[in-house]
């Protein structure tokens, strides 16, 4: 055989393999991120059941236990209710406000410092 040609051929069947692993690798990247989407969206549908979209925090079943938790302690913060609760921030100050509406707490003192609480 022709040098030539056999390095011709050598080229083509060394390019066949290169382009054949480089496709396995890709395969292998698309299953994993595959894997990572079906995972992310169980992930999504579980909070989607857990958390309902409230059209008003008086609605918000967390709301009645924030109130005991208020009303035990003696006090009661955002972070507070966040930790007892273990709900976000976002969430934890809609409630502390619809308290305050009720009047449950009184209205806030200062960074860090706890709510007065109004109803015994």
């Amino acid at each position: 055989m022709d040098c030539a040609l056999s390095k011709y051929i050598f080229g083509q069947s060394f390019l066949t393999f290169s382009c054949h692993y480089a496709t396995m690798r890709i395969m292998k990247s698309v299953k994993s991120l595959e894997a990572r989407l079906a995972s992310l969206e169980e992930r999504v549908r579980i909070l989607e059941n857990r958390t309902p979209i409230l059209k008003s925090v008086k609605d918000d079943p967390l709301l009645p236990h924030a109130i005991e938790i208020t009303l035990k302690m003696r006090k009661t913060s955002t972070s507070h209710i966040q930790r007892k609760l273990m709900i976000g921030y976002a969430r934890a100050a809609a409630l502390i406000d619809e308290m305050e509406k009720q009047g449950y707490v009184g209205p806030p003192m200062g960074s860090g410092k706890p709510r007065n609480i109004l109803k015994k």
